[in-house]
């Protein structure tokens, strides 16, 4: 008995039917949600993201709007930014009518081949390691992906405001350039962090400096990076 049905992707079974056609594209998906109460199967339509960065994740599917406001549930499979393998895969969701906020929830989960033998032939077949709960938000994992700096500038300019602050406040351009290679950092990045690190560029004589804007007091509190 069918419980199951996965189109994959959607754009393929549309005919002449274009997928950014809002009115078609609703009409298509509606039809296919009755048919699925009627029959008492669930379905999956699998699709791809769009290049447009600056929206929202859930904006970012590619095509009509309505392939995001029909579905009770859209779920994003997206790279882990903090796996530094690069093998971590994160399933967020972007929509999650059917559950409360609370347990909104993501997972993490790796891929790997696993050998199978069937009669004489081996095989080797994927198997999902799941890696438990994630509580990332799509939005800003697929910012990060987008832009790759965008990590290492809270790093630096965390580096960077240490660093000012053990020195009274100010140092010149050029240790903190020195230094900041030796992390892998250049300089036009220290020069994005200097907003985050609340710091800014000034000059004594010749010489570039960067300083605080206004030093912490004990027991100040400090924003996490």
């Amino acid at each position: 008995e069918i419980k199951l049905v996965i189109i994959d992707p959607l754009g393929s079974y549309l005919g002449k039917m274009k997928k950014n056609a809002e009115e078609e594209i609703r009409w298509v998906l509606t039809e296919l949600k009755e048919m699925a109460e009627r029959a008492k199967v669930s379905i999956i339509s699998i699709d791809h993201f769009n290049k447009k960065t600056e929206q929202s994740s859930l904006q970012q599917l590619s095509g009509a709007g309505a392939l995001a406001a029909v579905p009770r549930a859209v779920w994003g499979f997206l790279k882990d930014p903090e796996d530094p393998e690069k093998l971590t895969r994160l399933m967020l969701n972007l929509k999650l009518n059917v559950v409360s906020e609370a347990n909104k929830m993501g997972l993490k989960y790796r891929s790997e081949g696993v050998e199978f033998s069937i009669g004489n032939v081996l095989s080797i077949l994927p198997k999902i390691n799941w890696l438990g709960v994630s509580d990332s938000d799509a939005d800003e994992v697929m910012k990060r992906e987008a832009d790759p700096d965008k990590s290492k500038v809270g790093k630096c300019a965390a580096w960077l405001r240490e660093r000012l602050e053990a020195n009274k406040g100010q140092e010149f351009c050029s240790i903190i350039y020195q230094e900041a290679e030796k992390k892998g950092w250049n300089s036009k990045l220290v020069q994005r962090a200097l907003g985050k690190a609340e710091a800014a560029y000034d000059k004594i004589g010749s010489r570039g400096l960067y300083k605080l804007i206004q030093m912490r007091e004990p027991g100040d509190d400090v924003e996490e990076v």
